[in-house]
């Protein structure tokens, strides 16, 4: 945490959710408390742009990957309420989208576990790849059981044993 910036959106998905928007560093003691996106789409959505930084999803693609065994148009809708929810929710909300996109805005200041632990398990400074260990946890979402998410938990593992053989 001591490299969180100021006006963050902080997101810890390996082991215990925790997820909070705000201007001030958040206190580990009461970040627990202060979770503000509960399990149901709104963390899911949440989850699926966190695993895809940088990248504006189709909102389309979306209903997809997280309603696929829906009618297309209750998709839809059940994308905009999660995406009003996860708005409320996360107040500021670092969420961008338009009629076809959504996606994080990159602007913002984030500070998210499984962002943290790929930089330093993909560093060159062994200390870094040594630290990456303890950042690890090997329940990602673990309330997420649909297949996009199964294959982001086995490259996050994979990344985990090829980082522990390494140091």
């Amino acid at each position: 945490l001591e490299n969180l910036p100021t006006r963050a959106a902080f997101v810890a998905q390996l082991g215990r959710f925790l997820a909070v928007a705000g201007d001030d560093h958040p206190d580990p003691a009461e970040l627990e408390r202060r979770v503000a996106v509960r399990v149901g789409q709104p963390r899911t959505l949440l989850t699926y742009l966190l695993l895809h930084p940088g990248h504006a999803a189709q909102r389309a693609t979306l209903v997809e990957e997280l309603w696929p065994d829906v009618p297309a148009d209750r998709g839809r809708r059940y994308l905009s309420d999660a995406l009003y929810r996860l708005r409320r929710a996360l107040d500021p909300a670092p969420i961008l989208a338009d009629a076809e996109r959504i996606a994080l805005d990159m602007q913002q200041a984030w500070w998210v576990d499984v962002w943290e632990f790929y930089a330093a398990a993909t560093s060159h400074d062994p200390h870094q790849r040594v630290a990456s260990l303890d950042l690890y946890a090997p329940t990602l979402a673990p309330e997420i059981s649909d297949h996009w998410i199964l294959v982001q938990r086995v490259r996050l593992q994979e990344r985990f044993v090829q980082t522990a053989l390494e140091v």
